[in-house]
């Protein structure tokens, strides 16, 4: 956390991971005149990774490019900033007076200025307003197929503008409740699976989503973080031992079965948006991020606990059972490999159950023990003192500095003891 506006400056001042980027953001800034588009690092620097990882609490390493929007980087310099520092604050202190430049948008044309007309009352001062006012400007740069079909069709260009700017305005960001796409698209256009990829709507309402989520890279969590379960992810989360009720109220029968005989299933976003709400034996569950260990595990304790395993990957899914979990009240003990992207997986559990959120055996004092040796170790059976996101968010930050980390020990015989027990 940086605690004051000049404490916050100097951080960037001093840390060349950030130059790169802050210089690029400066150039576009000027060009726009306002906090719009996006910055790409090509061939990122080591030093650049660990800046940026260790700013977003995200993992960034080995990558071709790295792309950062001027909004999202905003938004995480006001969050990571006790004084609200804006990006606008940070640029104009690093390069002093920022020219006063009028946005850098085509001037519209005559039939764009009627398109404005006839479309901003009806959506002034709504989420898509943004959206719409540059897509209107520009239609070639921003969608060309739109501009193409809007030469060929007027009125059909004009309907599908109208019909994704009321789905962008309908999207529950941040909801704990997630959508099914057909049902999504059934509420918006009448009729299912009209917002696919396959279909004329779903392109252009998929550019309208990387417009409000720009910080997001990857075609499934796109949606995922409009609050939408698209079909075409391939999605899922391995699980043994849940209960689920179905919104019609009745107990979820497969999972029953599954549960009876101890055997994992595999879930996908299908099957979760289907269910109304899950419960764990004693209100906990282990969450094992490795696909051997868990099967390891689950061959070797035949007892009715709750063990889900994601599958060495944030996927949809697991975030959507994560908050269900979540909803339901359990307790999620967590077990991962000493490492900087298992870490991160733990600490992004951490903080969706908060309290409710353990280590197996792990504490603290523990986690630094291994910063500080190199040397990885199990400790004593016991119940840790818990590990916060706050924690977790300071060991990654000491693990990117130093660059140690924990050799690999199997995990799998200690787990099957503490089940057991």
């Amino acid at each position: 956390m940086l605690n004051n506006f000049k404490s916050t400056i100097n951080f960037f001042k001093k840390n060349a991971g950030f130059s790169r980027l802050l210089s690029g953001m400066f150039d576009v800034y000027v060009h726009y005149g306002r906090l719009y588009g996006a910055v790409v690092l090509e061939k990122p620097s080591r030093e650049e990774e660990a800046a940026l990882s260790e700013f977003f609490k995200r993992d960034y390493y080995d990558q071709a490019q790295i792309r950062i929007s001027l909004a999202e980087f905003d938004r995480q310099l006001q969050r990571m900033s006790l004084s609200a520092v804006t990006l606008e604050d940070l640029l104009r202190e690093l390069r002093g007076k920022i020219p006063k430049v009028v946005a850098h948008v085509p001037p519209a044309t005559t039939a764009q200025a009627a398109l404005e007309a006839k479309f901003f009352p009806q959506y002034t001062g709504s989420r898509a307003q943004p959206w719409l006012q540059d897509i209107l400007r520009d239609m070639r740069r921003h969608h060309r197929p739109l501009a193409e079909l809007y030469r060929a069709n007027p009125q059909e260009a004009i309907d599908m503008l109208m019909k994704v700017a009321n789905g962008v305005n309908m999207i529950e960001e941040g909801s704990a409740r997630k959508i099914y796409m057909r049902e999504f698209s059934r509420k918006v256009l009448g009729v299912p699976y009209g917002f696919g990829a396959g279909e004329k709507y779903g392109a252009l309402f998929a550019s309208a989503l990387a417009y409000y989520f720009s910080d997001v890279d990857d075609y499934s969590r796109l949606y995922v973080s409009a609050g939408i379960l698209h079909q075409g992810v391939l999605s899922h989360v391995m699980a043994r031992g849940l209960a689920a009720i179905n919104h019609g109220g009745k107990e979820n029968m497969p999972l029953k079965a599954y549960r009876k005989t101890n055997e994992t299933c595999v879930l996908t976003l299908e099957n979760l948006c289907e269910l109304a709400a899950v419960s764990t034996a004693n209100g906990v569950a282990y969450v094992i991020e490795d696909p051997q260990v868990y099967a390891s595990v689950t061959e070797s304790v035949d007892i009715e606990d709750t063990i889900i395993c994601p599958g060495n990957a944030i996927s949809p899914a697991f975030e959507v059972l994560l908050t269900m979990l979540n909803d339901a009240g359990v307790t999620v003990f967590y077990a991962g490999r000493f490492e900087y992207r298992s870490l991160a997986f733990a600490d992004m559990v951490a903080k969706i159950f908060g309290k409710r959120f353990r280590t197996w055996r792990y504490s603290k004092a523990d986690y630094n023990m291994v910063m500080e040796s190199g040397v990885y170790f199990m400790p004593e059976k016991g119940d840790p003192e818990p590990l916060h996101h706050e924690d977790l968010a300071s060991i990654l930050s000491a693990m990117m500095k130093t660059g140690k980390t924990g050799s690999s020990v199997s995990l799998a015989p200690l787990l099957i003891e503490d089940i057991k027990d």
